[in-house]
């Protein structure tokens, strides 16, 4: 499963996006889960063949990324560093189309 941890500034609009994700049924149940407030040590249970994507500042990151359960296995970690919001772009998505 996908593990989304907002912002603390965008937990309510998360929230708000995330159920209507739910509702719609796009999804299969307990493809995703979202967390909102501290993750507490959810990073320390990651292991090989998992993906780790951040999104927040540069330093941060590099604390994440040094982590022993991160550094120590073959954990995937993709880091989108000092930006506001991180894109996912559909298949259908071209040059042009609105976003």
């Amino acid at each position: 499963p996908s593990i989304v941890k907002p912002s603390p500034f965008g937990s309510y609009l998360t929230n708000a996006v995330f159920q209507d994700m739910i509702e719609s049924g796009v999804l299969p149940e307990g493809a995703v889960q979202l967390v909102c407030g501290e993750p507490g040590n959810i990073l320390d249970y990651v292991q090989d063949g998992d993906s780790v994507l951040f999104t927040g500042s540069a330093h941060t990151g590099r604390k994440l990324k040094s982590l022993p359960s991160i550094a120590g296995n073959a954990v995937r970690f993709n880091m989108e560093a000092d930006s506001l919001n991180c894109s996912i772009l559909g298949l259908e998505a071209k040059p042009g189309t609105p976003e």
